[in-house]
């Protein structure tokens, strides 16, 4: 009996051990295949109690203080007119760029309006969903008529994982919701062992790869569109009955054709959203060097320069189209 218990515990012992060895051997991998820049390398750590979350504190994120790793300030106070609010990830968000070069800062001074741009780097529909459903961003953003988010394919795979930054050696959880009978229901990542499991190294590992197969099979791209519909509806539905107002709720593809996107444009659009894809406002080639920050992916000044008048012109004739669809139904 006593050699059966030894034998066992021995054997458990060399599994830990091999479990963790693996363990380390995941994060060596990992720090030597993922440049980190001037940053030193990242300890070997778990997240179990309490874990940073990015970006759940948004009373404090919108301050300025940086065009990395901040949010934007409101820019346009100065016109007396009725805002519009800016949703998205870094496009939106205009990384590596000064406040005056960004979209948001373009669209304010064309129209003379105030802009509101609560788009967050690195993050997706989840995170607009979240300020619509939290007090502290209607304490910062009055009500609008009009809300603008800026879709890129990445978007879609960040709403399947918990990692942020889609980065094994992250130190944060993503921000993120279990979908349950059509209900978003919030991660708070509240129990420890799941938070210890969620942030091994070879479960992050296997949890990356996994999401992107199922992102990527056309299986699952029904599935992929309803979810993403269903950001977009509930965050209508939350800033309509807080704002006491309609509002016109428009969404830039900023891309060419991406992941699913004809299927997405076909549902957003039956469910009143106003789908504005680029290609089709503009032959250029938006994802030509000429358009982007050097040596990054990221929209520069000029990108802006080229697409916020189109999309200014986009409006505008949808809102005659609008207008005149009232008047014919008077008559």
């Amino acid at each position: 009996m006593i050699k059966t218990f030894k034998l066992i515990l021995i054997n458990i012992l060399i599994f830990i051990l091999l479990f963790f060895l693996s363990e380390y051997i995941v994060y060596f991998f990992c720090i030597k295949t993922n440049p980190v820049g001037d940053n030193p390398p990242q300890k070997f750590h778990y997240l179990l109690r309490n874990p940073d979350i990015y970006i759940d504190d948004i009373s404090n994120f919108f301050n300025g203080k940086s065009n990395n790793s901040f949010g934007r300030l409101p820019v346009g106070q100065e016109y007396n007119t009725t805002p519009i609010t800016l949703f998205g990830c870094s496009y939106a968000f205009g990384q590596g760029l000064e406040p005056n070069q960004t979209f948001g800062y373009k669209l304010s001074e064309l129209l003379k309006r105030p802009v509101y741009n609560r788009a967050v780097p690195g993050q997706s529909f989840q995170e607009m969903y979240y300020q619509s459903s939290n007090r502290n961003f209607y304490r910062q953003v009055p009500p609008s008529d009009t809300v603008i988010y800026i879709m890129m394919t990445d978007n879609i795979r960040r709403l399947y994982t918990n990692i942020f930054d889609m980065n094994v050696l992250g130190n944060y959880f993503m921000l993120h919701y279990d979908i349950k009978d059509g209900q978003l229901i919030y991660q708070d990542y509240s129990n420890p062992i799941m938070n210890f499991i969620k942030s091994l190294y070879i479960v992050k590992l296997l949890h990356l790869k996994f999401t992107y197969l199922y992102v990527t099979n056309p299986k699952n791209q029904q599935k992929i569109a309803d979810d993403t519909v269903l950001y977009f509806t509930e965050t209508r539905k939350n800033l309509e009955n807080k704002w006491k107002k309609k509002i016109k709720f428009y969404i830039l593809f900023y891309q060419d054709k991406f992941l699913y996107s004809d299927l997405l444009k076909e549902k957003l659009e039956y469910n009143g959203f106003r789908v504005v894809e680029l290609y089709k406002l503009t032959k250029e080639n938006i994802n030509s060097d000429k358009y982007k920050i050097q040596n990054d992916v990221h929209p520069n000044e000029a990108a802006w320069d080229l697409i916020t008048p189109l999309f200014i012109e986009f409006m505008q004739k949808d809102e005659n189209s609008e207008k005149y669809s009232e008047t014919s139904n008077k008559n």
